[in-house]
């Protein structure tokens, strides 16, 4: 049993207490069965061969739990998505994010949906249809039963969400998704209370625009219930890098002034808030392992 397993072993537990989840509730978002999610709370996978658990359910636990071995930084922009979040989980509102890849904003809501109930994350990915959209939306709410069509899933997720208090769906990836996905938003906007995040990159505000500006079909109608307006992210700055460093062990001045200066995109070197924190997680790695081979 890996040091890392304990760890998420210890991250399920307090993840079922924080938000206040059974047994029986967890195992049916991560579409298991409840004596399997008794056994791991339990350690008895540990002691008996015959509970093996998989790698793909540890990871699959470890991304339910928010678990990913990299400590989080409050930056400018991971302070305004999580207020963000809480605004439309609370006011059953809903709002668009676009901005540069590597900036934090899959870390920060991914961190919101960790901590808090009824918020269901999706990360969507280019090749999805219908079915497989609304497939893994009902499965991060627990609803398992299979061989449903397509207008039998939307029913149970209007249902579901209408019984839920101050439910919040958060789309990620949402550019990836074809028109005819995409305008599931707009059904489950008209016909319950949920809030909604959608969140996408810079191209993702360029489609919508688009969309409105040659009145193609439903993009008026999907930005009218996004606000009328994209979330303005800040971007990272130095002073985020420094944070981020921090918090992941990295202290000396030298250090986390080469990690800046090497973290820009290339594209943007004029823009002090074009940092991209996938380039300053590697220089932090980097630096961890070359401390690690000093000392050894």
């Amino acid at each position: 049993m890996s040091n890392k397993n304990e760890t998420i072993r210890e991250a399920l537990a307090k993840t079922m207490a924080s938000r206040l989840l059974t047994q029986s509730e967890t195992a049916r978002r991560l579409g298991v069965s409840a004596a399997l999610i008794n056994n791991i709370v339990n350690g008895r996978d540990k002691t008996d061969p015959k509970l093996k658990i998989s790698d793909d359910l540890w990871r699959k636990i470890a991304a339910f739990c928010g678990v990913s071995g990299w400590n989080t930084a409050e930056t400018r922009d991971y302070k305004r998505i999580y207020a963000l979040c809480v605004k439309c989980q609370q006011n059953s509102t809903s709002r668009a994010i676009s901005f540069a890849p590597g900036s934090g904003k899959s870390h920060a809501l991914k961190s919101y949906a960790g901590t808090h109930n009824n918020v269901y994350y999706i990360e969507c990915d280019e090749y999805w249809s219908k079915k497989d959209f609304l497939r893994e939306l009902r499965q991060q709410m627990g609803l398992v039963e299979s061989g449903l069509s397509i207008t039998e899933m939307v029913s149970s997720i209007i249902e579901y969400l209408n019984r839920t208090e101050m439910p919040l769906v958060i789309i990620d990836e949402a550019d990836k998704l074809k028109d005819p996905v995409l305008n599931f938003f707009k059904t489950f906007y008209n016909k319950t209370t949920c809030g909604f995040v959608l969140c996408g990159a810079p191209y993702f505000q360029k489609r919508i625009m688009k969309g409105v500006r040659l009145q193609k079909q439903s993009y008026q109608e999907i930005y009218s219930r996004l606000g009328g307006e994209f979330f303005d992210m800040m971007g990272l700055n130095k002073e985020d890098i420094r944070k981020v460093c921090v918090a992941n062990g990295i202290s000396d001045d030298n250090d986390i002034s080469m990690i800046a200066n090497s973290s820009v995109a290339v594209d943007t070197l004029s823009n002090d808030n074009a940092c991209d924190l996938r380039r300053v997680k590697a220089q932090i790695e980097k630096i961890k392992l070359e401390q690690s081979i000093k000392q050894a």
